[in-house]
């Protein structure tokens, strides 16, 4: 074991070679845990110790400091950089970094989708991580919030978008040239909003497209009317379709690209079709509403009203747990005057690639009000694995944010706003999953954080597979109180469904922060006495609920709240966690109001 005097000499040497000879640096403090802003192993090295040293000299800046302070003080001192060596040459040493109660960063919340991920053909779409929630915690807050930049009302705007840096526009001023791309039509010009100069041309989307379209970013882009669904990409919406017989058509579209739609108008990719949704952190694709848009122009704040048009909607060939082959595989959507159809057997099937997406104010629904037929901000019916989804927001929808119905496709870098009604929800044997997403509700509506089903509650899908298991990897649930609600929680699992959670957060749930409906639970035999079952587990999650009668768990007949929390609390990693903490406990950085 080496000496004391040793290792104080081996410190006087890291000072003499590197802390007075170099100029000041920066680093992402927390690439590991206590003593380790540098490096993410299983205990220090010295190239942590050495920048410990730097930190307490004013040679570096530690963004977080007490990753820095391993004696349990702030600010880092000459100190704190000999216990990290101490601890990094196999001393035995308590290191003591007082980052707060909660710490929600630690190796016992370790996620790894090789082992924690049941289905091999996904895998690849998560990474591991060790910390509960969205943003990483011992990163400079700058580097954790990925949703900075591209989305609204995150961060006290109401609307993204701007002529784009890149593409076709490539940060010129736009000016109207009378010139659209093939397959859409001129319908005139307009003027930018308060903030920019220069005119763009409105060009109108075709009612179908059958060959393969893009949209450069130096134009407007209106949906086809609501005369017919709106706009159409390819035309697998046919019942009895097959990857065969389907128009392979697709849709690109380029960054800092603007699509409006109106009352009733979608657009809508159809089966065996591909999108590519090409934007980008300073330039993301927007679809928002036209009276968002004139409301805009006319000097208004830009954030529009739910339900001011349809919403986006993919769908694809891959499984749904009501067919076996591609002819009863049919079933159409909801929200559209026309029926449109989707479903297949192949989870394989590829729709495309999305990235930096920001969807607002969808939701339309067909009359009767209250009817319940209407489209959600983000919707993919059966879409395949294979497909990439990255970087996607839905905004003030008048219905759920996303849904699922079927097949495997993985979001990664979710953001859900102001729904009115859900804000992760799926169905129909729903195999896919998200990893890193935020969830935040407005306090005038808004229902369940996560919603899984298996199918509609009226109809025999408790023997259907595949079951519902969605994977839920680092998410942030923010629920908000209000007065309209019907199921104010935070995970509610309904209808014979499972789900596979991990690494999350939940609060603000005014009836629960986790709910059970419909047998869920007690119709899947052995859950609540074995979380590890391979249909019903949630990992590593700290929840809490304002829930004025239920508290944090409320399991309707033949579950009971008391069962669902031992259930619950049987994961050694699971707890709950006390009203009235701040948006920074759960891992907001601290900019995300």
């Amino acid at each position: 074991m080496p000496s004391r005097k040793r290792i104080s000499l081996t410190v006087a040497t890291l000072l003499v070679a590197g802390v007075l000879g170099g100029p000041p640096s920066q680093a992402h403090a927390g690439a590991g845990s206590c003593a380790q802003p540098l490096s993410s192993g299983a205990s220090p090295v010295a190239s942590d110790c050495l920048f410990i040293l730097k930190a307490a000299v004013g040679s570096a800046t530690c963004t977080k400091p007490c990753i820095c302070s391993p004696k349990g003080n702030t600010p880092p001192r000459a100190s704190d950089a000999l216990l990290c060596l101490y601890k990094s040459v196999g001393t035995p040493t308590a290191l003591d970094c007082p980052c707060g109660v909660p710490d929600y960063q630690a190796t016992k919340y370790e996620f790894d989708p090789a082992t924690d991920i049941p289905d091999p053909l996904i895998r690849s779409r998560y990474v591991a991580t060790d910390y509960l929630g969205a943003f990483s915690q011992d990163q400079d807050a700058s580097v954790a919030d990925w949703t900075a930049g591209w989305t609204v009302e995150l961060h006290g705007n109401h609307t993204i978008w701007h002529p784009a840096s890149g593409g076709t526009l490539n940060g010129a001023e736009p000016s109207a040239d009378g010139v659209c791309p093939p397959g859409t039509t001129d319908t005139g010009d307009t003027a930018l909003p308060a903030g920019f100069t220069g005119t763009m041309d409105v060009c109108q989307l075709p009612a179908r497209e059958l060959g393969d379209l893009t949209l450069t970013n130096d134009n407007v882009y209106r949906t086809a009317s609501s005369a017919s669904a709106g706009t159409l990409i390819g035309d697998g919406d046919a019942p009895g379709s097959t990857e065969a017989s389907v128009t392979n058509a697709s849709l690109t579209v380029e960054p800092g690209t603007l699509i409006l739609g109106d009352v009733g108008e979608n657009l809508i990719v159809t089966r065996g079709s591909k999108v590519f949704i090409n934007g980008t952190k300073n330039d993301p694709v927007s679809m928002n509403s036209l009276q968002q848009w004139n409301d805009w122009l006319s000097g208004g704040t830009g954030e529009g009203d739910r339900r001011s048009w349809g919403g986006f909607v993919v769908t694809g060939f891959a499984t749904a747990n009501f067919c076996n082959n591609p002819i009863t595989c049919d079933a159409t959507i909801e929200g559209i005057s026309l029926p449109i159809y989707y479903g297949g057997t192949n989870d394989a099937d590829n729709s495309g690639v999305i990235t930096y997406l920001e969807v607002s104010n969808p939701g339309y629904e067909i009359p009767p009000v209250g009817s319940g037929n209407d489209l959600n901000g983000i919707t993919l019916y059966t879409v395949g694995y294979p497909t990439i989804i990255s970087y996607v927001q839905s905004n003030h929808s008048g219905d759920d944010a996303f849904e699922m119905f079927g097949g495997k496709v993985v979001v990664d870098h979710a953001v859900a706003t102001g729904a009115q009604d859900d804000n992760l929800d799926s169905d129909v044997g729903y195999l896919g999953g998200y990893q890193f997403v935020v969830v935040k509700q407005f306090s005038d509506k808004g229902d369940k954080g996560i919603e899984s089903d298996n199918g509609p509650a009226t109809q025999a899908y408790q023997g259907l597979t595949p079951v519902s298991r969605p994977n839920y990897v680092n998410t942030t649930i923010l629920n908000a109180a209000n007065a309209v609600s019907d199921n104010p929680v935070s995970l509610g699992m309904r209808t014979w469904t499972g789900i596979n959670a991990w690494n999350g957060l939940a609060t603000g749930a005014e009836r629960a922060a986790i709910r059970t409906e419909n047998g869920s639970l007690t119709q899947r035999a052995g859950v609540l006495s074995d979380p590890d079952d391979g249909l019903m587990t949630i990992h590593n999650w700290a929840i809490n609920s304002t829930g004025s009668t239920n508290g944090d768990f409320n399991g309707s007949a033949p579950d009971n709240d008391t069962d669902l929390g031992t259930w619950y609390f049987a994961d050694p990693n699971n707890r709950s966690i006390a009203s009235g903490l701040g948006l920074n406990d759960f891992g907001f950085p601290p900019q995300v109001p």
